[in-house]
């Protein structure tokens, strides 16, 4: 006959250790992590001076930067990189959006 196991008793049995399932995902998730990084990187390439400019004061300290600040150092008016953000999100965006990796990667998320 078994016995029930107390509930204060299922952490113990519950492993931690992944699942060959849930490592070949998170291989899987790495790589399409790194082909979007490959994918941003070609397209900041394309980018205009100015363009890299702001995308390197603005996006890869790893905090947000505020409008004033990146408008301070570019030495240019606020008004001004409002547009360039626009303008480099969504080509930064359109190029990921377009990539056939990132599109596959998407549809089984």
């Amino acid at each position: 006959m078994r016995s029930a196991l107390p509930i204060d008793a299922i952490g113990e049995i519950a492993s931690e250790d992944p699942t060959p399932e849930g490592e070949l995902l998170a291989i899987e998730s790495e790589r399409m992590l790194a082909v979007a990084g490959d994918v941003l990187k070609r397209c900041a390439e394309t980018l205009t001076e100015v363009e890299r400019l702001y995308v390197k004061i603005a996006l890869t300290s790893g905090e947000t930067v505020p409008a004033r600040e990146v408008a301070r150092l570019m030495r240019r008016p606020v008004s001004e990189v409002y547009k360039l953000k626009q303008r480099v999100m969504s080509r930064l965006r359109e190029n990921l959006n377009d990539h056939p990796a990132v599109k596959n990667w998407r549809a089984s998320v």
